[in-house]
């Protein structure tokens, strides 16, 4: 039998803020028990019972209470949780369904408030999961990424290339190899690469070409620099960490890429079993992703979804600065008080003042549950670590192939040429 089943009730519908103005008026003596719950739609068994714990001097719950066991949190305090976890996942750290668990069980623990979450493992249970998934149905938690074939594939160790040509049967049309010793890209291996996109795209003087890319070395040697100066290739590097933003392959090419290459995979591996993927094979599994994946719509989209072309300046909003906030320390200082602030939730009007009860759940305290949330779960802060001396000069993005960068990278040539070889 399933564990949670539709309401087939109408009971506890009625709304807490309802139930409150009821009570105010009760206890002024503007109205009786029954014209007070005929008035504002609440039970007036449920309105004479909040009363009388008011009465004794006691805490009362406004919300609607259905059995003899209590949601953990209040509806402030549901928010304020939500709130950070939503937080945490706008800045890239989003937690799991674990550390949601733990987060949530610490946090009753430090406010005192009574719950039946499992002491001993430290965490909350899965009924109060599912409860709050489904309040909150929006809330982000990380999910664990399992092994795919792909992965599998591709974690392998270096091969060196083979000179022989067999690396690239069935490659795409037009495709070259370069062997490299490391296996890792530099300057001599992306002149080659170079050379090659000049012969494809002809740029000439009345017609030059625009090369953006990142900020790797081997885009930023001399022999590079001159060569895409004397054929018209107009090279920009992007700023250091920004090609999950700024560069199109990476925001519209690679996820469909690397979805046609595991399928491609799958496929080689159905028909061929008990037999796995060598270097042999990749060339021309990457020839079927590839003719899938590299459509004219996904590369107008990738231009367009960074604001290259058609150009504009204004393509992303505040949301997708708010993780650069842990690393920018003059906005930290200057925002100290309005963080502090961030996810502070207006309270509801209060009882008459011959009451001051608060609901059964929420704890008198100095430390707001807010303060209590970032010290069990903080947000990401460099800011110390920003502020010390940096080792080494911050890259920034550049005009790899104007004048200024071409004879800057000449006077570092000339320092490394003048200094003893060892």
């Amino acid at each position: 039998m399933p564990k949670f089943k539709g309401r087939i009730s109408d009971r506890g519908k009625w709304d807490e803020n309802k139930m409150k103005e009821a009570v105010k008026n009760v206890m002024e003596g503007k109205l009786s028990v029954r014209q007070a719950a005929d008035r504002f739609d609440v039970p007036r068994s449920s309105l004479h019972d909040r009363l009388k714990v008011l009465k004794s001097g006691k805490e009362v719950a406004f919300y609607p209470k259905l059995g003899r066991f209590e949601t953990t949190f209040s509806e402030n305090f549901s928010m304020q949780l939500y709130e950070h976890v939503k937080e945490l996942d706008n800045r890239l750290m989003p937690l799991s369904r674990k550390e949601f668990l733990k987060l949530a069980f610490d946090l009753a623990e430090n406010l005192k408030i009574p719950h039946r979450f499992n002491k001993e493992k430290g965490v909350a249970g899965k009924d109060f999961f599912y409860s709050f998934r489904k309040k909150y149905p929006n809330i982000v938690l990380r999910t664990p990424e399992s092994t795919s074939i792909a992965r599998a594939v591709g974690f392998n160790k270096p091969q060196k290339m083979d000179k022989n040509g067999r690396l690239m049967i069935g490659a795409p049309p037009d495709s070259i190899a370069t062997p490299q010793e490391s296996g890792w890209m530099n300057g001599e291996v992306f002149f080659q690469w170079l050379q090659h996109f000049k012969q494809h795209v002809q740029p000439t003087e009345t017609n030059p070409v625009l090369l953006i890319l990142d900020g790797h070395a081997s885009h930023k040697e001399l022999a590079v620099i001159k060569y895409a100066r004397n054929h018209h290739i107009h090279m920009l590097s992007t700023p250091p960490h920004t090609t999950h933003k700024l560069q199109p392959l990476d925001r519209t090419f690679f996820k469909p890429f690397k979805s046609a290459f595991a399928t491609a995979s799958s496929a080689w591996m159905r028909r061929n079993p008990a037999a796995r993927i060598t270097d042999y094979d990749i060339a021309a599994l990457v020839d079927e992703a590839f003719s899938r994946a590299a459509r004219l719509d996904i590369a107008q989209n990738g231009f367009k979804c960074t604001g290259i072309y058609p150009f504009n300046p204004e393509i992303f909003t505040d949301i997708d600065f708010l993780p650069s906030m842990m690393t920018d320390v003059m906005q930290e200082v200057s925002s100290k008080k309005n963080m502090a602030n961030q996810f502070s939730v207006a309270h509801s009007s209060p009882v008459p003042s011959t009451s001051h009860a608060l609901p059964a759940n929420e704890p008198e305290s100095s430390t707001s549950s807010t303060d209590i949330l970032k010290q069990l779960s903080p947000f990401p802060d460099a800011s110390k670590k920003r502020s010390l001396k940096r080792a080494r000069k911050t890259q920034r993005s550049e005009i790899i192939t104007s004048s200024p960068y071409k004879k800057d990278v000449e006077e570092r040539q000339r320092s490394r040429d003048r200094k003893p070889k060892k």
